[in-house]
């Protein structure tokens, strides 16, 4: 297996190195793991496994002071085999009822085939307030170069009955540089190579394990995707584990 390191993931490894050792110094710390089988792997309304079965799973260090890092892992259909996300940053509280959360993304493809570095980092900030999270992920050179991006979401969950939640989400994908964020914001119609994703889904705890079903889908034709079936409506459902 050929890994490509680029000066973006050094980066990124040493956030969650530097992330790690001050929390170890600074407060306790926890560690936990958590694994998933899923009938497919959406990014962001997009299938990443051709809509075939992934397995997934990672790793998070949270300290008390706020700090977190954290690998997460998961089969895909291009480029190679694997991905791999590494990540870092600061979640505290405004107030009792409002939260934030800051930090830094790397999506690394350590099996692709092409010998393109298709790799590349994000920078996220988000609130969240009683069940409701609003939050926007920026990244200067998006996937395999790309334009630079924003992602725009809002996401909302509540217990509707006990040990069952229902969660709703939709986001914003913006691809086109010559357009700023208040411009794109501010826009009737979307600019450039846009496109809007959502998501619904219903999840509970059952034996030990998670259990959810979701219905995800994109304004995106089949056409947009390059002929493929990866932006269609579908279900997927989840079976996790936390370690």
């Amino acid at each position: 297996m050929k890994v490509l390191f680029s000066s973006q993931l050094v980066r990124a490894a040493a956030v969650v190195s530097v992330l790690a050792i001050g929390g170890v110094t600074s407060a306790s710390a926890d560690i936990a793991g958590n694994i998933a089988l899923a009938t497919d792997y959406r990014f962001r309304g997009i299938s990443q496994t051709d809509r075939d079965p992934a397995v997934s799973g990672g790793f998070d260090f949270t300290a008390e002071n706020g700090l977190y890092a954290g690998i997460w892992g998961s089969n895909i259909s291009f480029g190679g085999s694997l991905e791999l996300d590494y990540y870092g940053g600061y979640r505290g509280k405004i107030n009792d009822d409002l939260g934030y959360d800051v930090g830094y993304v790397y999506y690394d493809y350590p099996s692709e085939e092409s010998g393109e570095d298709l790799g590349y980092g994000e920078v996220y900030a988000s609130l969240s307030f009683s069940g409701a999270k609003v939050g926007l992920n920026y990244s200067s050179d998006y996937f395999a170069g790309t334009d630079p991006y924003w992602y725009l979401y809002g996401q909302y969950s509540r217990e509707v009955i006990d040990n069952v939640t229902v969660s709703g989400s939709v986001g914003y994908n913006s691809f086109d540089s010559s357009e700023d964020m208040a411009s794109f914001l501010a826009s009737e119609d979307d600019p450039g190579d846009n496109y809007t994703d959502w998501k619904v889904s219903v999840s509970t705890t059952w034996q030990g394990l998670g259990w959810s079903l979701a219905y995800v889908d994109t304004n995106l034709s089949k056409s947009d995707c390059g002929g493929l079936d990866v932006c269609d409506v579908t279900a997927v459902f989840t079976i996790s584990k936390s370690l």
